[in-house]
């Protein structure tokens, strides 16, 4: 059961109801307000709101061995994929155990 909705939080709901979808970080950032606020107030007021898939990770690993054979580094593999060095050197130290 939701509770009744204050006059700022309509903002924050009309904010998240938006075209293409503002991210979560984007409402905060416009209403003045913490993220873990506003992930509540849509968890309890828009349970249905349809989130961002987040990318497949599956291929990452293989993609990453694949780019070390060549003899690319970690910090230019992760620049090329997109994810992050400490997930590079994840993978890698998997590899070596």
């Amino acid at each position: 059961m939701t509770s009744p909705v204050k006059p700022h939080m309509k903002k924050i709901l009309a904010l998240a109801d938006v075209r293409p979808l503002l991210s979560v970080e984007d409402i905060a950032a416009r209403v003045n307000l913490g993220q873990g606020r506003i992930y509540a107030l849509l968890r309890q007021h828009r349970p249905n709101r349809p989130r961002h898939p987040r990318r497949r990770t599956s291929e990452l690993p293989a993609q990453v061995r694949g780019l070390t054979a060549k003899g690319i580094g970690p910090a230019r593999i992760a620049a090329l994929l997109g994810v992050t060095r400490q997930y590079v050197y994840k993978i890698l130290a998997e590899q070596t155990c």
